[in-house]
């Protein structure tokens, strides 16, 4: 087995989510890295906020439009913590992710704060291509390649907008670091929060990526993403 430990976040006693986490987790076998189900964060949500003395970022508020937003971000946030409090990297995955390639020999040694474990996705959503058409599913040791920053001229005079253009789409899988960990808690606990794929970002810390990726979104369950996102009242 793998030293990295990864926790998939779920909904406990929705098929759906179940049934995906079991794919998630026999998919991880195959390589010989270690799932661990992590219930998510689908109800008192405003309570977790407040006892974390939590806020939301009102330059990001817009992209925060349902409860679910929230409660994807908290899910993470939890295992940010647990991160930082172990003293260890871990693994974090959505319950729809799919490994479909090995994780590289120490890993760890390749990167300083978060490392995203599907760029193509990213890739994706800024394409016309077909997203299962540009993951490279070939049995192969990833690459390691840093996220290089762009438009750094909106860094101070508009944030957000830097923020926006300095984070990879999709926070379905990715290790993090408890260095990295700490200074997205920070980070939170100072500016407040934003979408669980938009705060890792350049602004708060280092990010990396893998080529090829390791994992990619479950095909099963991509048609239905949309309708079953994380972002709506009913899920994280």
């Amino acid at each position: 087995m793998h030293d990295i430990k990864f926790h998939c976040i779920y909904k406990k006693n929705d098929n759906r989510s179940e049934n995906l986490l079991s794919q998630n987790i026999e998919s991880a076998k195959n390589f010989n890295i270690t799932v661990i189900p992590f219930e998510g964060v689908y109800k008192n949500i405003d309570q977790l906020i407040k006892k974390f003395n939590l806020k939301i970022n009102p330059l990001g508020q817009h992209k925060i439009k349902t409860t679910g937003v929230l409660g994807c971000f908290l899910s993470h946030y939890l295992l940010w913590t647990k991160c930082l409090n172990q003293k260890q990297h871990i693994g974090v995955l959505e319950y729809d992710a799919k490994f479909i390639n090995p994780l590289k020999e120490k890993i760890t040694d390749y990167f300083s704060d978060y490392l995203n474990l599907d760029y193509c996705r990213h890739l994706y959503l800024d394409t016309d291509q077909d997203y299962e058409s540009i993951v490279t599913v070939a049995n192969k040791s990833p690459l390691i390649k840093k996220l290089e920053e762009t438009n750094t001229e909106s860094k101070f005079k508009k944030p957000f907008k830097y923020i926006n253009n300095n984070h990879i789409k999709g926070a379905f899988g990715y290790i993090i670091s408890p260095n990295g960990a700490a200074k997205l808690i920070n980070a939170t606990n100072k500016y407040g929060i934003l979408p669980a794929d938009i705060q890792p970002n350049l602004m708060y810390c280092e990010m990396f990526y893998t080529e090829p990726s390791v994992v990619m979104l479950n095909p099963s369950s991509l048609i239905n993403r949309a309708k079953h996102s994380h972002t709506t009242n009913n899920q994280i």
